[in-house]
């Protein structure tokens, strides 16, 4: 009698449960898992006791029963949890069906050109620093925090840390814009 009531119970909640299921896995970016956030949700409910489960389709609670909203409940907290397996799986499991993944031909991503290695790069900044119309003043900023990793904040000179945060910021713009202009050409 208990596991007909609950099966009649599922039946007829079902529909209305996947499509809640849906809409918060659409928003949580997981569109394709709201089947399995409801089925966990359905197995987490009969995990409780029968009798207690009885009891809880017995009572009203807004628009529905307590039991309807322990399920949207545990629903909703499958799809949208940070800490939920369908938040970190990889998305490989949703190949579609009838594709044989062995069968897939591999394309070889051609390897980028060997990237300059760090000294190349510090290298290539001292240059544009040295290249660029700026005031001494602001080379020397900007080279006691990139170069020699001090802290703005720590800045000998008589400046207001806000002048020096903004002339370093001022500098790093200019190189980044430098570094555009070579990238395109």
């Amino acid at each position: 009698m208990e596991k007909e009531f609950m099966n009649d119970y599922l039946n007829r909640h079902y529909d209305n449960w996947l499509d809640y299921a849906r809409f918060h896995c659409t928003r949580a970016g997981i569109p394709l898992d709201a089947r399995d956030v409801l089925h966990e949700a359905i197995v987490a409910l009969l995990e409780k006791p029968v009798d207690e489960l009885i009891a809880l389709a017995g009572r009203q609670y807004a628009a529905g029963t307590e039991l309807d909203f322990l399920a949207l409940r545990i629903i909703k907290l499958n799809a949208t949890s940070p800490t939920s397996r369908h938040r970190y799986q990889p998305m490989l499991r949703h190949w579609a069906d009838g594709v044989d993944v062995w069968s897939l031909s591999v394309v070889q991503e051609p390897q980028p050109a060997s990237q300059p290695d760090p000294f190349e790069r510090f290298e290539w900044v001292r240059r544009m620093l040295q290249e660029l119309d700026i005031p001494e003043q602001w080379r020397a900023i900007f080279r006691y925090k990139f170069f020699l990793h001090h802290s703005l904040s720590d800045w000998p000179g008589k400046e207001k840390q806000r002048t020096v945060y903004g002339i370093y910021n001022r500098v790093l713009a200019l190189l980044r814009a430098q570094a555009a202009l070579l990238q395109q050409s």
